[in-house]
């Protein structure tokens, strides 16, 4: 009786294990860490890390303020995500505003960086 419901418990925690780990390779887990989601995790150059990202210092200054709002506005949609006084309207209007700062850093974003994104929806 005993080694049965060892063997259970066993299962269960494999199942469970096994759920967590497609659910992030999936990119069902939220939280949003990646600039541009959807890519996939394609290298595109020797300065670049995940499709659409670059490490390049010109880049990364020229869009410092761009990438501070979306890192601004992911917290208040967040929060707001959180609130059920939040109306459908107003996260509308962040999920908007998320989209166009996105678009602005993306426009910056270095050839190198940029033409290798084929097929990977970073956009």
């Amino acid at each position: 009786m005993k080694k049965v419901l060892i063997g259970i418990a066993a299962a269960i925690v494999l199942a469970v294990a096994a759920l967590a780990v497609a659910a992030h390779d999936h990119g069902d887990v939220k939280g949003g860490h990646m600039m541009m989601q959807g890519c996939g995790g394609h290298m595109t150059g020797p300065m670049t890390g995940m499709c659409g990202q670059t490490s390049d210092p010109k880049f990364l200054d020229e869009t410092r303020e761009l990438r501070k709002g979306l890192h601004d506005k992911r917290f208040e949609y967040s929060e707001a995500v959180r609130n059920p006084e939040t109306s459908q309207e107003y996260l509308t209007k962040l999920e908007k505003d998320m989209a166009d700062l996105r678009e602005q850093i993306s426009v910056k974003l270095p050839q190198d960086a940029r033409g290798n994104c084929a097929g990977c929806n970073c956009r």
